[in-house]
């Protein structure tokens, strides 16, 4: 297995070492940000210089982040459409080296800027993709198994049949029509 950081993290630390540290975390049941921040206190704890250590700081950049949560969460929707429509988010980051955030209605204005969130929003895509294509290939195994099931009883096969297995099939963040994962395969 590989371990490396995703793409434009800022992190500098040996994701190897990481990996271990989480690893050893993990193995324990005790994997939570706490436990890494407090396994990550000595100076010389692999991922130590990924943490601000002083409280004046830190306690500025937790703002920084709770004020970008608040940016990202804001929507908005038209009060005359229906109202089971989806809200959409009002402030996006096009420019990765700017922390600056731009409303929607400006950026789609812009064809480079639209192009670029467009970017960014495919790379997200591909990225959830990814992260629950385990999953994905778990529901295809299920409706396998049930479909083979199904099989084995209709043509009488003796002995006792199998139980159905039930497993979440996973809609939200799928396109529109689509009623489950099953068509949608790992990259």
């Amino acid at each position: 297995m590989v371990f490396t950081w995703k793409s434009g993290s800022r992190i500098t630390a040996d994701p190897v070492q990481a990996a271990k540290v989480m690893k050893e975390l993990a193995d324990a049941n005790e994997l939570d940000a706490a436990n890494l921040v407090r396994v990550s206190e000595p100076e010389d704890a692999p991922l130590h210089n990924e943490f601000d250590w002083d409280d004046e700081q830190a306690a500025g950049r937790w703002r920084e982040h709770q004020a970008r949560h608040l940016i990202n969460c804001l929507v908005q929707y038209d009060e005359n459409e229906e109202r089971d429509q989806q809200p959409v988010r009002v402030y996006f980051k096009v420019e990765e080296d700017s922390s600056n955030y731009e409303k929607l209605d400006v950026i789609v204005q812009s064809e480079s800027k639209a192009k670029k969130l467009l970017k960014q929003a495919l790379q997200e895509l591909i990225a959830y993709k990814r992260k629950y294509a385990a999953l994905l290939q778990q529901c295809d195994a299920v409706k396998e198994m049930n479909s083979l099931q199904m099989k084995m009883e209709l043509s009488g096969t003796e002995g006792k049949p199998w139980p159905t297995i039930a497993a979440p099939v996973p809609t939200a963040g799928l396109p529109v029509g689509a009623t489950s994962g099953a068509n949608y395969t790992a990259l």
